[in-house]
């Protein structure tokens, strides 16, 4: 049976949810056998972690550069180390195709380089980083598409590990031009897939690939009452409004605009509640406006009750690339309102699964807001209904899986061609 290994830094966030999502789908397949290397996988899928104690030499490098610098040594001292194990790991149980999700922690591109001798590899793009010169998110830059040369606008998000724009831009260019053949990128919504398209042109190959979302899990509940009741909301007179994020610490994931709608609507609707699902800044919260913060949410058939419980998402990020969030509360039959953002204007179609706002502001998220729940009952149930119905239809974890490993098994075909022929 082939075998594709996973590779993910971070075991937590959107990505990484993304990523054991669709090793659990894969496997559940019986097809392709999934493993994690070097022990950044996450147990939750079932899957088998390949590790492996790196050469001797890079410990003892490690062990004096742990004890002799600071704490930039330390971490780049870490980061070989890391690779060096990551590299170990390979050479002990080869497997057929290699997937990188987010790898902005350690995983060098010279290791990757080397790896792309030996195994394809497909890499998923979860955010901006590896087609810039180190932004997460470009902002209003476009010089992503040529050199990185430009000044960063106020409004990118830096990766401020790395080196100078347009020497890491440089870097990789060189090192895309001659990954080529072996090298693959899946965007997981049509904006992250243009973007990468303006990057490469027609240098490189691109995937669209949706996430899948279990809607097993991810439902509507027959009984909104008995849910809110159960949650401790049943209390709740007005609109139940709910927003969600691993954190929500980054000025991009819109918690000031939060606060600033809560306290728009706690004029026009006073018994408005927003439920907060996510680490939220004690310092950003609200002055005005009923608002319950629930926490970091982990299980997801209790996050899911949280979505049963809510008559309306507000997703207030200022960029993302493909948002499980909105997603899932689809999934769950719960419409949403966002801004027209990276892939926000895709998971949510205006008029049909919700609304998108008109700009980027508090004001014009509450229009939407308004918007909703101005509508009458059968109209909104109908909205839910769409939610649903789309996310069965586009967003099937069967269908991920399935077009993941007819892309292996094209990437494997065509390494075995090559071999043949060289």
């Amino acid at each position: 049976m082939k075998t594709v290994a996973m590779v993910s830094d971070i075991t937590d966030g959107g990505a990484a949810i993304a990523c054991r999502r669709l090793a659990g789908a894969i496997k559940s397949r019986g097809v392709w056998t999934v493993r994690w290397l070097a022990g950044t996988g996450d147990p939750r899928t079932g899957a088998e972690v390949v590790s492996a104690w790196p050469p001797l030499f890079a410990l003892l490098r490690f062990r004096l550069a742990w004890r002799l610098g600071g704490a930039r040594v330390r971490n780049r001292a870490w980061a070989t180390l890391h690779n060096a194990a990551m590299a170990a790991a390979v050479r002990r149980q080869m497997p057929s195709v290699i997937h990188l999700h987010n790898i902005h922690h350690g995983l060098s591109f010279d290791l990757v380089r080397r790896l792309l001798r030996k195994v394809p590899i497909v890499w998923t793009l979860h955010d901006m980083e590896t087609l810039t010169g180190s932004c997460f998110h470009s902002g209003s830059c476009r010089a992503f598409t040529d050199g990185c040369r430009q000044k960063c606008p106020s409004d990118a998000l830096l990766n401020l590990s790395a080196g100078p724009p347009s020497k890491e831009w440089s870097c990789r260019e060189a090192f895309y031009r001659k990954s080529r053949e072996r090298l693959v990128w899946v965007a997981p919504s049509q904006w992250m897939y243009d973007q990468a398209r303006a990057r490469f042109a027609d240098s490189m190959r691109v995937e669209l690939i949706h996430h899948g979302i279990p809607s097993d899990i991810f439902r509507p509940c027959p009984d909104r009452a008995a849910v809110r009741a159960a949650l401790g909301l049943g209390n709740c007179s007005g609109p139940v409004l709910m927003a969600a994020a691993h954190s929500f610490s980054s000025e991009f994931k819109g918690a000031d605009v939060l606060i600033r709608l809560m306290a728009i609507l706690a004029e026009r609707m006073p018994n408005a509640v927003l439920v907060i699902l996510g680490d939220w800044p004690p310092e950003k919260k609200p002055a005005a406006g009923c608002c319950v913060y629930a926490g970091r949410i982990v299980e997801e058939r209790l996050l899911n009750l949280y979505y049963n419980a809510a008559d309306l998402f507000v997703h207030a990020s200022r960029f993302d690339t493909a948002p499980l969030v909105l997603l899932e509360a689809a999934a769950a039959g719960l419409p949403a309102v966002a801004f027209a953002v990276g892939g926000c204007a895709e998971m949510v179609q205006d008029g049909k699964t919700g609304f998108l706002a008109s700009e980027i502001s508090a004001s014009a998220l509450a229009m939407a807001v308004e918007r909703f729940l101005a509508l009458a009952a059968p109209a909104r149930e109908a909205m839910r209904s769409a939610c649903r119905e789309r996310v069965e239809r586009q967003f099937s974890p069967a269908i991920q899986a399935a077009r993941h490993e007819a892309l292996f098994e094209d990437l494997v075909a065509r390494k075995q061609n090559n071999a043949r022929s060289g």
